[in-house]
C-alpha cells in the first residue's frame, strides 16, 4: 500500500539511541548498532521494549538500537541507489513488498521465524508476504485502510451512512468534510466502489492491467464530478467548498467539519487535540454514494504493514536484526505498538483474546469497512500515484480546472492507457 502515507511523516529524521547502558536519546555507540527506520509516533513504543528484547536475546545484549524516524510509505523511496547504505530495519506497507523484494532488499524469514509467524499472526498478513514461497517480512499491524471520522455532534449514525446525506448537513450548516483528493490512496475509494481493478498479474511486476477506462471507472469519475467539482456544484474554489483536501484534525478542533476520511493512525491525533473526542468523533465505515441512477459504498485500499530486514547488510548483522524484528512484531511489540499508535495488530491472541482491542471502536470499524468494501492492496504502477495519474482530474474538479464531465472522462481514459504495462 502507498502509504502509507505522506501523513505519516516523510520528512521526520528524529534520532534516538539505546543501548547497553545508555539512556534514551543518548549512547557512546562504541558497540555494534541497529538502525531502524520507523514512524515516528510508534517510536516511544519500540523504546520501551528494547530492555525486553535484550532480555530474550542476551547474544544481541551488546547491540546500541537507534531509531530514525521514517514514515513506512518513504522508506522504498529512502534505501535510494544503493540500499545497503539504509537501515537494518525498517517498517514498510504492504504495496512496497514486491518491488523491494525485486530489488532483492528483503530478508526471507529463516525457518524458525517462518514457523512463529505462520503460528502467531492472521493468516492474510503472512500469506500476502509470501513470495515464491517464503515470508518475506514480520507482520507488524493488520489495519491499513480507511474509514469515516464524524462529528456525532453535527451528524447522526444514519447519517453517515450516505454521502449525499453527509454533505447537504454540511451545506447547511456551512461546514465541511475533509478528503485527500491529492493522494490516490484515498482517491481509489469511489473507484473500488464502483468495481474497478488495478494490479500486477504476479510478484515479477512485468504487467500492470486496470479497469479504469471501463464503464465502471467512468461511472466513478462521474461520481468525483457530481460530488468534488467546482462546476457542478456552483461552488467557489477550496478550500473552502464542502468537500476539501485540508487536515481533519484542526477542522475537528475549530468545529468546522463534520466528517473526513482516514485510518487508524489519525485516531491518536485526533484524541491529543480534539476536545472531547472520544465522547464526541465516532468512525463509520464509509458511506454509500449515487451516480446514474445506482447506489454504491466508497471503498478502501486495505493491507497490512511489515517489519522488514535489510537482505543487504553485513552477514554478521542480519542475524540481530532478524531477532529484533521478531520481537518489535510479537505480541509484546504490537502491543506497544497499539499502545502508543492505536495500531491494529495482526497477533491472534491480541486480536481474539485482549479485551481492549477487541472492542477498540477505531479497530472494529478497519474490520468492518474491510469486509464491506476492501480492495487488497498490492503494488501499484508507477504512473497510479503519479501526479499525473487518478488524483489528477479530481483535485482538477475540486480546484475548478476541470471544466467539464467529458474533459474528465477523456483524462482517466488516457491515464488508464498511461499505467498499463505488459513487458511479459
Amino acid at each position: 500500500m502507498k502509504k502509507i502515507l505522506a501523513t505519516l511523516l516523510a520528512s521526520a529524521m528524529a534520532f534516538t539511541a539505546i543501548g547497553g547502558l545508555a539512556a534514551c536519546g543518548g549512547s557512546d555507540n562504541s558497540g555494534p548498532v541497529l538502525k531502524v527506520w520507523c514512524p515516528q509516533e510508534a517510536i516511544s513504543g519500540y523504546e520501551k521494549i528494547v530492555p525486553q528484547f535484550k532480555e530474550k536475546y542476551p547474544d544481541y545484549a551488546k547491540y546500541t538500537i537507534m531509531f530514525e524516524a521514517k514514515g513506512e510509505s518513504t522508506v522504498q523511496t529512502a534505501l535510494g541507489k544503493d540500499p545497503s547504505t539504509g537501515a537494518d530495519v525498517f517498517f514498510i506497507p504492504s504495496d512496497h513488498l514486491y518491488k523491494l523484494y525485486n530489488r532483492n532488499v528483503l530478508q526471507a524469514l529463516p525457518d524458525n521465524y517462518k514457523a512463529l509467524v505462520t503460528e502467531r499472526d492472521e493468516a492474510f498478513t503472512y500469506e500476502f508476504a509470501t513470495i515464491n514461497d517464503k515470508i518475506m517480512a514480520f507482520p507488524a499491524t493488520n489495519d491499513n485502510g480507511y474509514f469515516l471520522y464524524y462529528d456525532s455532534t453535527e451528524l447522526t449514525a444514519e447519517d453517515v451512512l450516505s454521502l449525499d446525506k453527509i454533505q447537504s448537513v454540511a451545506k447547511a450548516k456551512n461546514k465541511h468534510i475533509s478528503f485527500d483528493y491529492g493522494d490516490a490512496y484515498y482517491v481509489a475509494s469511489f473507484f473500488i466502489g464502483t468495481g474497478c481493478t488495478f494490479d500486477f498479474a504476479d510478484a515479477s511486476m512485468k504487467k500492470y492491467d486496470t479497469t479504469l477506462d471501463s464503464p465502471e471507472g467512468m461511472a466513478a469519475i462521474e461520481a468525483y464530478w457530481n460530488y468534488f467539482s467546482t462546476e457542478k456544484n456552483n461552488a467557489p474554489k477550496s478550500p473552502s467548498q464542502v468537500i476539501t483536501n485540508s487536515d481533519i484534525v484542526s477542522g475537528f478542533a475549530e468545529g468546522n467539519y463534520i466528517a473526513g476520511i482516514y485510518g487508524t493512525w489519525k485516531w491518536s491525533e485526533i484524541k491529543k487535540k480534539v476536545p472531547n473526542a472520544e465522547t464526541k468523533i465516532k468512525t463509520a465505515v464509509l458511506p454509500s454514494f449515487t451516480v446514474g441512477g445506482e447506489t454504491y459504498d466508497m471503498g478502501t485500499f486495505y493491507g497490512a504493514k511489515y517489519c522488514a530486514v535489510n537482505a543487504l547488510k553485513s552477514a554478521d548483522t542480519i542475524p540481530a536484526a532478524l531477532a529484533l524484528a521478531e520481537f518489535f512484531t510479537s505480541e509484546e511489540g504490537q502491543l506497544a505498538r497499539y499502545n502508543a499508535t492505536n495500531a491494529g495488530p495482526s497477533n491472534k491472541n491480541l486480536t481474539e483474546n485482549n479485551e481492549t482491542i477487541k472492542n477498540d471502536p477505531i479497530i472494529k470499524t478497519y474490520r468492518a469497512q474491510v469486509q464491506k468494501k476492501g480492495y487488497v492492496q498490492h503494488d501499484q504502477a508507477d504512473g497510479f500515484w503519479a501526479e499525473t495519474g487518478i488524483l489528477n482530474p479530481v483535485k482538477k474538479m475540486a480546484t475548478g480546472e476541470m471544466k467539464t464531465l467529458k474533459d474528465a472522462k477523456e483524462e482517466l481514459k488516457t491515464i488508464a492507457a498511461s499505467i498499463k504495462i505488459d513487458k511479459t
